[in-house]
């Protein structure tokens, strides 16, 4: 699945939409879930082939980076479905597509298989851009008048609550 806003024009620009080309790369920040024995050898394999096709912003591996502040056009996951769902809660809102690549087990919401990544993404970059998929989130609260929050559990919920 690739969530997205920005659109490629004839000469491989991006396009926010404004009908003004902007003369960058796609800027791509990268989410990898080293837990994973796989990612790593993809990451290191798949960065080169991206780095001659995107501009990469930024890589995070520990869930260190604040997410709220990159300055990203997507963002590209590498993990399962528990990866990309924890980008969308670190994000907290802010709307940044996202790219999922599916190493895990189900792969509802990173779609991509590490095989087929890279076609799919080519064709995403030769234009007409980025589909977009919205997806809606919800924050879930269990109240406890007695809890100086006033709740006793907060949490952002997005395809589980």
């Amino acid at each position: 699945m690739i969530l997205a806003a920005f659109e490629s024009n004839d000469e491989g620009c991006w396009d926010s939409g404004g009908g003004e080309s902007i003369l960058t790369l796609m800027r791509l920040f990268i989410v990898a879930n080293l837990d994973k024995p796989e990612v790593g050898p993809a990451l290191r394999d798949l960065r080169t082939w991206l780095e001659q096709r995107v501009q990469i912003v930024g890589m995070d591996s520990d869930s260190e980076h604040d997410l709220q502040r990159i300055q990203a056009d997507a963002i590209l996951v590498l993990g399962g479905d528990g990866t990309l769902l924890s980008v969308a809660r670190r994000l907290s809102g802010r709307q940044i597509p996202l790219i999922g690549i599916n190493f895990g087990r189900l792969g509802f919401l990173a779609s991509f298989t590490p095989a087929d990544f890279r076609k799919e993404f080519e064709t995403v970059l030769a234009g007409p851009g980025l589909p977009i998929a919205r997806r809606l989130m919800l924050e879930v609260a269990v109240r406890d008048d007695n809890a100086p929050s006033g709740h006793r559990f907060l949490a952002t919920a997005l395809n589980d609550a």
